[in-house]
């Protein structure tokens, strides 16, 4: 039996979300699989995104955001409006690396599934969950953990099918099939389409246990990944950051720190205006910005820079004019800001 490898991060891996329905705001990719496989079943569109302020349109659009409060809604609208109990365990096993995208094939191209499992939860909110899931090894067995951390209700079970059958999914995508999970434990007491599991997982189910896990063998950390490729991998956890950056930069403090600077430009508001109006003290914005990620002077110099690569695009402004109108004193320093930012010059950015 391979071995597992030694595992150098810490455990059990987590990942934070935030703190609320209405904060949490990600891409539409899981309520797509989910849209299809009602669809799939008889349902309706409009009755599967009744109520939920998102059109079927906007499901099939990957630049579309939703938050966990209209996911959750489609959630609801299935329940009440599908006669098949396994439409949840189909959404989830219809995944595939590329329903993720970019952070998908960053664990296609990493060197083994543990190095895969990493790379998933250094990243998790880009897939927008809705569970506090974990992962840790405890002696020969390693496991996936799902908890409730929403006070989901009845909607508990139906986020844990889809989750848990597109983790096993995925989980055998990436390793062609050379994933072997150990068993399935849920909380829930066996339901009446309870053999339906095993046929979705290929493993025990157990029942009623308490928790929700999926359980497998060490060894499965050890697999080698057949895509791995290491300049892919590279690429992809780049743009894995910069979207989770962005996508952090989208809710909370950050993003009402931007709308702030965005008002008033080229005549900014200090760190110590923005706090006062947002009813807050200088130094609790910082903290709350740096629990972000962020700071004020990083969210100032990304608008100064998306302001003044708009300009360069868009306008035929000198370069004094589009240095005023970004809070610069004189156009020397905003060339040397803009080199800092992009390592371009600005003429040669608007060349392009």
């Amino acid at each position: 039996m391979t071995q597992a490898p030694f595992i150098d991060f810490a455990l059990p891996l987590r990942e934070p979300d935030a703190p609320n329905l209405d904060d949490r705001i990600y891409g539409p990719f899981e309520s797509r699989l989910l849209f299809k496989a009602a669809t799939a079943r008889g349902m309706k569109a409009e009755d599967i995104v009744q109520g939920s302020q998102v059109s079927a349109e906007q499901l099939r659009d990957a630049t579309t955001r939703m938050s966990a409060r209209q996911r959750l809604r489609i959630y609801q609208n299935i329940c009440d409006g599908c006669d098949d109990p396994t439409v949840f365990l189909a959404a989830g096993n219809a995944a595939t690396v590329c329903t993720f995208g970019i952070w998908g094939y960053a664990l296609m191209s990493s060197r083994s599934y543990l190095d895969a499992i990493h790379i998933a939860f250094k990243y998790l909110q880009l897939t927008g969950p809705l569970l506090e899931k974990s992962f840790d090894v405890e002696g020969d067995m390693a496991m996936f953990e799902g908890e409730d951390a929403l006070l989901l209700g009845p909607l508990l079970q139906p986020v844990i099918d889809f989750w848990f059958a597109f983790t096993v999914r995925l989980s055998r995508e990436v390793t062609q099939n050379a994933f072997v999970p150990e068993r399935i434990e849920l909380s829930i007491p066996e339901p009446a389409h309870g053999d339906a599991y095993e046929e979705f997982f290929a493993c025990p189910v157990l029942f009623g246990t308490g928790r929700n896990r999926v359980c497998f063998g060490v060894d499965n950390l050890a697999i080698a990944l057949p895509r791995s490729d290491t300049l892919s991998f590279q690429i992809c956890e780049e743009l894995c950051a910069t979207m989770l950056k962005d996508m952090k930069m989208a809710t909370g403090p950050a993003r009402d720190v931007r709308d702030l600077i965005l008002r008033t430009p080229s005549d900014f508001p200090s760190l110590s205006e923005v706090a006062a109006q947002l009813f807050t003290t200088p130094r609790t914005l910082r903290r709350k910005l740096a629990d972000q990620g962020t700071s004020y002077q990083q969210i100032l110099n990304d608008v100064r820079k998306s302001l003044a690569i708009k300009f360069l695009r868009e306008t035929q402004l000198s370069m004094d004019e589009i240095a005023e109108r970004v809070g610069f004193s004189d156009s020397r320093n905003f060339r040397q800001a803009f080199k800092k930012w992009t390592d371009t010059t600005p003429s040669s950015h608007r060349a392009h």
